[in-house]
């Protein structure tokens, strides 16, 4: 009989990579920045002094190395979730796949927000549903630009309540992708008219 992971181990066995991920990343770029920035003792004064001390960054340093990692895994997000559009994904898949299905999300001024509205602000400006947009530029429209591999053009959206053909600029002659996306447009369209 195999040995089955619970969900909640699953989450756990996780949080716990990516936290190795993470101190590792820190000690590398203080590595970089400032090698003599280490200190060797134990993680805590509370930890049990009968583990052996490590090779810890000293606090501030391992503080501006954490926040450019997160700058950086920010901006791996919104290029991931362009390449996902690349590939034929809807925002409201890439709204899930950010966790934005598994929690009520509003807008700032209290309306409620789709996952797909979450996925775009996030890819678009690099806010959170829940953080108000910054005042706006004359003139400046968000907009995601992706390479599509139906049709292997770069192609610039500008918004995701337009129908597909307006909002996505760029598209090769016959771009199967964009065909089903008009289509998928239209149908919930005529849905929403029969409905």
């Amino acid at each position: 009989m195999e040995a089955t992971t619970k969900p909640a181990d699953h989450g756990l066995a996780r949080q716990a990579i990516g936290r190795r991920i993470v101190s590792t990343g820190i000690a590398e770029l203080v590595t970089h920045d400032t090698p003599d920035a280490f200190e060797v003792r134990r993680r805590s004064p509370r930890s049990d002094p009968a583990y052996p001390q490590m090779r810890h960054p000293k606090p501030l340093e391992g503080i501006r190395a954490a926040r450019f990692l997160a700058r950086i895994a920010a901006g791996e997000v919104r290029t991931l979730a362009a390449e996902a559009r690349g590939h034929g994904m809807t925002w409201t898949q890439i709204g899930e796949a950010l966790g934005y299905a598994d929690r009520p999300l509003l807008y700032v001024d209290g309306a409620r927000m789709t996952p797909a509205e979450a996925a775009w602000k996030l890819a678009t400006t690099g806010l959170e549903p829940d953080m108000p947009y910054p005042p706006r530029l004359h003139g400046h429209a968000p907009a995601v630009s992706w390479d599509c591999w139906s049709c292997g053009q770069r192609v610039s959206e500008t918004g995701i309540e337009q129908i597909p053909g307006e909002s996505q600029r760029g598209h090769g002659f016959g771009c199967e992708q964009l065909a089903a996306e008009v289509a998928a447009a239209d149908a919930a369209w005529n849905a929403s008219i029969d409905g």
